[in-house]
């Protein structure tokens, strides 16, 4: 068991011949600029403590050669460019220099068919929305709820801009619910949707918790009982909330009028865990906000994907390498700006722009009456007649990768060179 020092103390900087401190996992809470007398330090392990922030100017000592910070809390450093070393880590102070705020969360409304998920999208982007029976999600549907800063700033004194929350809404029939993965993501907030007629076993509640722990690394979930005016029946959420302490919130709404308020207080609930989400009001570096316009910008123009050798040239404009575009496009990733698997060799020269575009184009695959009748069962010309398109065509070797993928096991190969969903 390690000794446990919430505060280095500034005396250490008269240890000058000191090469290696290791300070991992004794409860560091801060880091003063007294360690930069440390002159001729090589190695400083600082990681499973809990820092919030570093120093720029230990960051920059230039006897450093291995600065280990995995593990902390850190309020400002993305952990994807902790794990890339001490150069990465330069870098982003370096760039920090010129930074901005990227006040944007990524809200994903999942849960079975007919609950009323999309009437919940509606009526959190919409004030005014009127309730319908008719609204139904095949595949994904992806909006924007503003909240003015004057608004979200009660939640989040740090935000100084407008908060933008991009709401998935996602078709609850089983048949999608494999190309849900996609999409499932960290630095997220997930509301899993339930309604009070609806007999869901314990098993379809714990399918959708234990997919968002799984590919969501632990994002808060917030679940809501629907159409509380109705007949109600009682969740076990102690249960639920004993066994996945990432369910963070519960509460029980309708859209009728009688329940405006409850539904209001529900927003604001949500409306907080999203504005707190850990990279929501912290600096970046401005680069990052151009670059993110930039891929908007392209997205709107009707592109569906650019190449990776596009997207490093994008980067390469606004003066960032290769490298640091490639854990951007992790942090992207993540908020669903794009979809780039940098790590799959089949995947990892393409950048996707448009989620709904991959889904269509998997749902075409899905809901063919041919592979339907051949009980999920399709060959290599199935795929040309179904993805005969062009822009979709162009990429058939990737869609069929994506499928194919370990991650999400969408369909297999067969010995023979057919597949099977």
């Amino acid at each position: 068991m390690r000794n446990k020092i919430e505060v280095i103390p500034d005396d250490i900087k008269k240890l000058t011949k000191l090469s290696k401190l290791d300070l991992s996992k004794t409860g560091v809470k801060s880091v003063s600029e007294s360690i930069v007398g440390l002159r001729n330090i090589e190695y400083l392990h600082l990681d499973g403590n809990r820092l919030t922030d570093i120093p720029s100017k230990i960051v920059s000592m230039p006897s450093l050669k291995k600065l280990l910070l995995e593990d902390n809390p850190f309020e400002m450093l993305p952990p994807e460019i902790i794990a890339r070393g001490i150069d990465s880590i330069r870098n982003f102070f370096k760039e920090l220099d010129e930074k901005d705020y990227l006040y944007e969360a990524k809200l994903l409304i999942v849960g079975e068919g007919r609950v009323g998920k999309t009437c919940i999208a509606n009526a959190l982007i919409d004030s005014n929305y009127i309730l319908s029976d008719t609204e139904s999600t095949e595949g994904i549907q992806i909006n924007r709820w503003i909240i003015p800063q004057a608004e979200v700033s009660e939640f989040n004194p740090k935000i100084q801009r407008d908060l933008q929350i991009n709401v998935w809404d996602f078709g609850g029939q089983e048949i999608y619910h494999s190309t849900h993965q996609f999409f499932l993501t960290k630095r997220a907030v997930y509301l899993l949707v339930t309604e009070s007629r609806r007999e869901d076993r314990h098993d379809d509640f714990y399918y959708w918790l234990n997919i968002i722990r799984l590919l969501g690394d632990n994002s808060p979930v917030f679940m809501v009982l629907n159409k509380c005016d109705q007949p109600t029946k009682e969740l076990p959420i102690k249960e639920y909330m004993e066994t996945f302490p990432n369910l963070v919130e519960f509460a029980k709404v309708s859209l009728t009028n009688e329940f405006k308020d409850s539904f209001q207080s529900f927003k604001n609930s949500l409306a907080s865990i999203a504005s707190n989400l850990p990279h929501i009001g912290h600096p970046l570096p401005k680069t990052w906000v151009d670059i993110r316009i930039d891929l908007e910008e392209l997205k709107l123009s009707g592109k569906n994907y650019i190449s990776e050798a596009d997207y490093f040239e994008i980067c390469r404009k606004r003066y960032r390498t290769t490298d640091s575009a490639l854990y951007l496009s992790e942090y992207f990733h993540d908020l669903g700006v794009m979809l780039h698997f940098q790590n799959d060799l089949e995947l990892k020269n393409t950048v996707f722009l448009n989620h709904e575009w991959i889904t269509k184009g998997v749902y075409k695959v899905l809901d063919d009456r041919e592979v339907i009748a051949q009980k999920g069962r399709f060959t290599s010309h199935d795929i040309q007649r179904i993805w005969h398109e062009s822009d979709y065509r162009a990429k058939t070797r990737e869609l069929l990768s994506l499928m194919k993928n370990r991650k999400f096991d969408l369909c297999f190969e067969l010995n023979n060179g057919d597949f099977l969903v």
